[in-house]
């Protein structure tokens, strides 16, 4: 008959602690990574849902009258973004704070900065800012339309912003 040494005996106490500390460890890990990728969606998604919206109003600034793009006519256009209180499709995003428009003539491409006009709409504010409008924008062939969207969520306050360059069709 043969003789069990230690060794052949079992696992001790200590390797048994060991290998719960190491397992409480990783476990430990795994469920911090899960949150860290669940708040990284839930920004992803809303991300996407911002990127939406911006397109969405994009569109609609091209289909508006050229004079309301360049701020030449007589009423000044606080309307030219929706309210985030009333809108449906800002919706989609958790909690719209503002929203800011900025129309530029095409030298903003080139380095200018005087704008034609800003409007920023908010939950209980809405303001117009009057830019230097050229005397005439007859010969003006584009705008640059900055648009940004900030929104709060669980994570934080974040904003999106989209440009676009709008041409001029004639059509008026």
């Amino acid at each position: 008959m043969l003789k069990s040494t230690r060794a052949q005996a079992g696992i001790t106490l200590f390797e048994v602690l060991l290998a719960s500390t190491v397992l409480v460890i990783a476990v430990t890990a795994l469920y911090a990574l899960y949150g860290q990728s669940l708040r990284a969606l839930k920004y992803a998604n809303e991300s996407a849902a911002a990127n939406l919206y911006l397109r969405m109003q994009m569109d609609q600034l091209r289909n508006l009258g050229w004079t309301m793009l360049t701020g030449t006519n007589t009423t000044y256009p606080t309307s030219i973004i929706p309210d985030p209180s009333t809108d449906l499709n800002l919706k989609i995003l958790p909690k719209v704070v503002s929203q800011t428009l900025t129309v530029y003539p095409s030298s903003y491409l080139t380095g200018g900065t005087t704008s034609y006009f800003t409007v920023t709409r908010g939950g209980l504010f809405n303001s117009y800012s009057k830019g230097t409008v050229p005397a005439t924008t007859g010969s003006q062939t584009n705008v640059v339309c900055v648009l940004n969207v900030t929104w709060t969520s669980m994570s934080g306050t974040f904003t999106r912003g989209m440009t676009s360059v709008i041409y001029n069709s004639n059509l008026e």
